[in-house]
C-alpha cells in the first residue's frame, strides 16, 4: 500500500511541477469489471469507479495514471462450498495512449486511441463462507485496450468525455500468492475529465 501512495504522490507532484509545460486533465467516472476465463468461475461482474490524471502535452501521445476501485464483487452463483472468490479490487495503472487522429489536439472532435497500462493491483481473496484469506493480495500485470475521446468547451474549461474498453491481466507479471489463478477481466469505463 505504501508503494501505491508513493506512486500517486509522484504523479501528483509531476503534474503540479509540469503544469506550465503540459496539458493536465483530471477525470472521474463509472467503471464496470467483467471477470473472464477462470476468474469468471468465481465472480460475477460489478460496477465501480475510476479516477484518472493524464498529461496531454503531445497531441498524439498521452500518459498518466488511472486508479480503479471495485468493492464487493458478487460470488458466482455456482461457486462450490470449498472454493474461494475475490473481492475489493484496487488497480493503480500508469498508462500510455496513442491517438490515431490527434493532429487538432483539443478541438471538438472525436479521437480514437489505443492504450497500454502497467497494472499494480490489490485483490482480496475470500473463502466461500466470506472469511478473508491470509494470502497476499498484491499483483502486477498489464492491460491493453482502446477507446474514443471527445473534447469540448464548457464553463470556460476544456473538457473531455472518454469511453474505453481494456483487456486486463492484473497478476500476469507477478502474483503475491504463487497458487493464485491468472486473473483476467474486461474493464469498461466512461470518464469525464477537465483541464486543470
Amino acid at each position: 500500500m505504501k508503494a501505491f501512495l508513493l506512486f500517486i504522490g509522484f504523479f501528483l507532484t509531476a503534474g503540479i511541477v509540469g503544469k506550465a509545460e503540459a496539458e493536465v486533465f483530471l477525470g472521474w467516472g463509472p467503471s464496470v469489471i467483467i471477470p473472464i476465463s477462470d476468474w469468471n468461475d468465481k465472480n460475477d461482474g460489478t460496477t465501480g469507479f475510476e479516477l484518472q490524471m493524464e498529461f496531454r502535452k503531445f497531441c498524439n501521445l498521452w500518459y498518466g495514471v488511472h486508479l480503479s476501485y471495485y468493492s464487493d464483487l458478487p460470488k458466482d452463483a455456482a461457486l462450490k462450498a470449498d472454493d474461494t472468490y475475490f473481492s475489493q479490487v484496487t488497480r493503480l495503472a500508469p498508462s500510455l495512449r496513442y491517438n490515431f487522429f490527434g493532429e487538432k489536439c483539443y478541438q471538438s472532435n472525436l479521437m480514437p486511441y489505443a492504450q497500454i497500462e502497467l497494472t499494480l493491483s490489490s485483490i482480496s481473496e475470500f473463502s466461500s463462507y466470506g472469511e478473508a484469506l491470509s494470502t497476499s493480495s498484491l499483483g502486477m500485470g498489464f492491460a491493453l485496450g482502446g477507446g474514443a475521446a471527445y473534447g469540448f468547451s464548457l464553463f470556460n474549461l476544456c473538457w473531455m468525455a472518454d469511453a474505453n474498453v481494456k483487456y486486463s491481466m492484473p497478476n500476469a507479471i507477478y502474483s503475491g500468492d504463487s497458487e493464485r489463478i491468472s486473473l483476467k477481466s474486461i474493464n469498461i469505463a466512461l470518464i469525464l475529465s477537465a483541464q486543470l
